[in-house]
């Protein structure tokens, strides 16, 4: 009884610790995200700057880069965040 009590102790104490992660937020205009947008022979479409981007379950995302929006497969994306120093 002993043992389970203390293994629910610990796993209410996981269970705390990661829901403190949960409290932080996530600032868009803090990070630089690239795009490239590939065709399925692997030719370079685009590059540049992502303003917005959505994946399906399907696995077809639907990405804008540069003012152009591109509906593909999730293979044909790269997406890259990088935090403005």
């Amino acid at each position: 009884m002993k043992h389970r009590i203390i293994a629910i102790a610990i796993c209410f104490a996981m269970l705390a610790a990661t829901l403190v992660a949960c409290g932080v937020t996530y600032d868009e205009s803090s990070t630089n995200v690239t795009g490239y947008v590939y065709s399925p022979s692997g030719e370079l479409i685009a590059k540049g700057k992502v303003t917005y981007h959505n994946i399906f379950n399907s696995g077809r995302v639907v990405v804008t880069i540069n003012g152009v929006t591109y509906s593909t497969h999730l293979s044909n994306v790269v997406v890259m965040e990088k935090p403005n120093e």
